[in-house]
């Protein structure tokens, strides 16, 4: 599976390497996350997740039942935002966690039709829904599994949307490596390129957890982040740690900002 990147000042080509085919990791994933919330008591279920403020782990359940149903539906004005993700709940605040499970489950043959038409589609949807069952698993004191598959095609994907953020906002190039997944690495510098470069390495799921805006600044910081200015200094100077601090404010988070405190998880 390929997808188009930014590098360099230019279009190139970015794969995404999986044992498993990216949809059989969305249904894998999808039944792991419905088992667990079928499992738990009413008081689990009632449960604040932490990491969606306002929000219940039957709560996040509707959520990633929502996100299917308007995906098929083509509701995707305002994707993402509050308002969007708020309605998918509120439209099944009366309904029980085995009515969300169900009806989840009965777009199957719909969604696996659009996962074969593009399968990029299911990369998508797995990213969403691997970042709320790990925010489920906190939320329950359930251990995640932080290297397995799911969890590393969502980060390789996301490693893709920092690139293209630090170098459409901060005019940086960033190389990420994962030293733990036989050194996955996104990213090279360029000979020819005058901007600062910046690498950062992590463990997929620290990654995945921070650019997803579930980790604080300080945690954000606190990651292996190194910086080569090249000629970025002339005319007035950047220093490595100023560049890492702005790629850190300005490009690492997709959804929203960094927490205001550090969560551990």
């Amino acid at each position: 599976m390929t997808r188009r990147i930014l590098g360099d000042g230019k279009l190139a080509i970015m794969e995404f390497q999986t044992e498993t085919k990216p949809h059989l990791l969305y249904w894998s994933t999808s039944d792991e996350f419905a088992d667990l919330v079928s499992s738990v008591t009413p008081r689990q279920l009632a449960t604040e997740v932490p990491l969606c403020p306002g929000w219940s782990v039957k709560d996040v359940a509707a959520h990633v039942c929502g996100v299917a149903a308007d995906f098929l539906a083509d509701r995707l004005e305002g994707v993402g935002s509050d308002d969007w993700t708020a309605r998918q709940v509120q439209e099944r605040a009366e309904a029980t966690v085995a009515d969300v499970c169900e009806e989840w489950m009965s777009y199957r043959t719909r969604l696996e039709d659009a996962f074969i038409a593009d399968s990029f589609v299911a990369v998508r949807l797995l990213g969403d829904l691997v970042v709320h069952l790990h925010d489920v698993q906190h939320a329950l004191e359930v251990v995640p599994d932080r290297s397995d598959e799911p969890t590393r095609l969502s980060a390789y994907r996301q490693t893709v949307l920092l690139q293209e953020r630090a170098l459409e906002r901060c005019d940086v190039d960033v190389s990420i490596e994962f030293p733990d997944d036989s050194f996955w690495r996104a990213g090279e510098a360029s000979a020819s390129s005058t901007r600062a470069h910046v690498t950062l390495s992590a463990s997929p799921f620290d990654f995945l957890r921070t650019v997803t805006g579930r980790r604080g600044l300080d945690e954000a910081r606190s990651l292996n982040w190194r910086c080569d200015v090249g000629q970025s200094t002339e005319g007035g100077g950047c220093e490595p740690g100023s560049i890492i601090e702005t790629v850190i404010e300005t490009a690492l988070v997709t959804y929203g900002s960094l927490r205001a405190t550090d969560v551990g998880f």
